[in-house]
């Protein structure tokens, strides 16, 4: 039997090296345009944009970083 594996590729690096990932593949040719144009009063949610791409904006209130303790998840 075959499994399919799903892969979630994730970039990590600065807006201003956007176009590096330029033409990887259609979704994030998507993503990568959604990012470059969104503006600061987009709503908070989760937006679905196109080939299966959602955008999910969020908001939070920061805190210093001795005001929390450690967050864990049990595998």
């Amino acid at each position: 039997m075959l499994k399919t594996i799903l892969i979630h590729p994730m970039i990590y690096d600065h807006i201003k090296n956007i176009n590096l990932y330029k033409g990887l593949t259609p979704a994030i040719d998507l993503a990568l345009d959604y990012i470059a144009t969104v503006t600061p009063d987009v709503e908070v949610g989760t937006h679905q944009l196109d080939l299966g791409v959602k955008a999910v904006v969020s908001e939070y209130t920061t805190s210093l970083v001795n005001a929390k303790g450690y967050e864990a998840h049990r595998r």
